[in-house]
């Protein structure tokens, strides 16, 4: 069995994915899987052991690690800038936990939030927070291509490939990671993960019981959904953004200014029409 690292540029659906991979994997870390990379994700998490294994685990994030194999999602670079966008904007006016520097884990620097270093997030400074959730991202792919090309065991999900096929992430993942699916478990699956029930679990009362849980800060640890995960306007389609933002579209295309040329340098390198 081959039981991956989940990484994901933000709004690809990583989370979903991350679903279907617990969904298939033993329920706890198998005694000497990278212990380097499991005790020092996990040693400051304010779980006990055993809500690690059953909410933290499998592992999951959006920076670059190396080593064990790993599935890893991506989108549209434009399109997840603008999701991530709108959703970071669901917090403007609110406080919110901002980064307190960087931490070593399997010899990479992640930055590190603190819950107690509150900042007020602006609309600015959700504009910042996207573009440089998403553009640090170029980084990623890049070392995870190159990772593959050397033998690292690597499962590339498009979102735009897979949004209207559940079932084939389900497949897929499943291959990857050699497990074989009955179909029963399968239709478990597909209907756990389904975009309706993780639009409900986004707006589960616990989210608005404390004022201080936001889409930054907080998520429900079964399933992983931060607070309004889902825009329930787009739901997630494909396209939708680019086109209810044509401006800003056009702003990339021309590279208006650096942070824009970058993202549609970005864009085509991974392929992706602008």
């Amino acid at each position: 069995m081959n039981i991956p690292l989940c990484l994901g540029m933000p709004r690809s659906a990583s989370r979903m994915t991350w679903q279907i991979v617990k969904k298939l994997v033993p329920p706890t870390p198998p005694a000497g899987w990278y212990p380097d990379i499991v005790s020092e994700w996990m040693e400051d998490s304010e779980y006990s052991p055993e809500e690690i294994a059953r909410h933290q685990w499998p592992l999951r994030g959006h920076d670059y690690l190396p080593g064990p194999p790993v599935v890893y999602t991506f989108r549209h670079p434009i399109e997840a800038y603008l999701s991530l966008r709108s959703r970071y904007r669901t917090d403007v006016g609110k406080m919110v936990p901002g980064a307190s520097g960087k931490k070593i884990i399997a010899g990479e620097e992640i930055t590190i939030v603190d819950p107690q270093n509150m900042i007020l997030m602006t609309a600015e400074q959700a504009d910042h927070l996207a573009m440089v959730g998403v553009g640090t991202h170029w980084d990623v792919w890049q070392r995870l291509k190159k990772d593959a090309e050397g033998g690292r065991k690597c499962l590339f999900l498009k979102y735009e490939e897979y949004h209207h096929r559940r079932d084939l992430r389900i497949q897929d993942i499943a291959s990857f990671v050699g497990v074989p699916l009955t179909e029963s478990h399968a239709a478990e699956i597909y209907e756990y993960t389904s975009l309706e029930n993780n639009a409900k679990r986004g707006q589960d009362p616990r989210f608005y019981e404390n004022d201080k849980v936001t889409f930054s800060h907080g998520f429900l640890g079964k399933s992983g959904m931060q607070k309004e995960h889902i825009n329930p306007t787009h739901r997630g389609e494909p396209g939708a953004y680019i086109k209810n933002h044509p401006k800003f579209a056009r702003a990339v295309r021309c590279g208006m200014v650096p942070a824009l040329q970058a993202l549609k340098e970005m864009c085509e390198d991974m392929g992706y029409d602008l």
